[in-house]
C-alpha cells in the first residue's frame, strides 16, 4: 500500500537482528542466538531518518528477535521522534521473562 504522499509505501519493515533463540519451524529467517546484528545503531537511524523523509508511514522491527537487542528502546524513541509509528514483530518471550 502507498503512503499518503503517493510515493513511499506506507510500511517499510527493517530486519534488526539474525539472533534469536527460537528454532520456529514457520520462519523464513535463518537465525540462531550466536548471530550478529543486521545493521548498527548508526545505520538503523539512517534507515529511520529516510523513511520518515520518503513519508513512510509505519515502521516495523523484524528479526530474529528485536527485542535480543540492547538499543531497541532507543531506536523506537527516535522512530516516534521522526512521525513513524513503530511495529514490533517479536515470539514475545522476553516480554514476560523466560519460560525455562
Amino acid at each position: 500500500m502507498i503512503s499518503g504522499n503517493g510515493m513511499a509505501p506506507e510500511l517499510v519493515g527493517i530486519d534488526l537482528t539474525e539472533r534469536c533463540f527460537l528454532r520456529c519451524q514457520h520462519c523464513c529467517v535463518e537465525s540462531s542466538p550466536r548471530r550478529r546484528d543486521a545493521l548498527s545503531t548508526v545505520d538503523v537511524a539512517a534507515v529511520l531518518e529516510d523513511c520518515s523523509r520518503l513519508g513512510v508511514a509505519v515502521l516495523a522491527f523484524n528479526g530474529g528477535e528485536p527485542t535480543l537487542r540492547p538499543d531497541l528502546a532507543d531506536l523506537v524513541a527516535e522512530a516516534r521522534r521522526l512521525g513513524l509509528r513503530p511495529l514490533l514483530y517479536t515470539n514475545g518471550v522476553l516480554l514476560y521473562g523466560p519460560p525455562w
